[in-house]
């Protein structure tokens, strides 16, 4: 039996959870790019003020500031590994459906 080609309506129908999933992921993947950068800027506060602290020879404060920077690097890394998996994810998703047809080839 041969396979009757679908047209691009019902092609697009087919794949409608796919391009919501596609969406979706590109959302969430923005939304953690972003909050990796607020996070490299809460991280340059966190080391000034460690610095100062340092400088003042105030151990106390240096404790605590480097316990808050060790805190904010491990969610910004958990936070990047999550973006990098997206990242791979939504290629592989772009691949596909610039392969069916469905998306234009983009090089950005």
């Amino acid at each position: 039996m041969s396979q009757i080609p679908m047209s691009s309506l019902e092609l697009m129908e087919d794949l409608r959870p796919e391009i919501e999933h596609y969406q979706q992921l590109q959302r969430k993947f923005r939304k953690a790019c972003s909050q990796v950068i607020l996070l490299n800027n809460r991280i340059q506060d966190g080391q000034i003020r460690y610095n100062r602290a340092v400088q003042a020879k105030r151990k106390a404060y240096r404790y605590v500031g480097r316990l808050n920077l060790a805190t904010l690097e491990g969610v910004r890394n958990m936070i990047y590994e999550y973006a990098a998996r997206a990242a791979d994810e939504l290629d592989v998703m772009q691949d596909k459906f610039v392969e069916l047809g469905v998306m234009e080839e983009t090089f950005s």
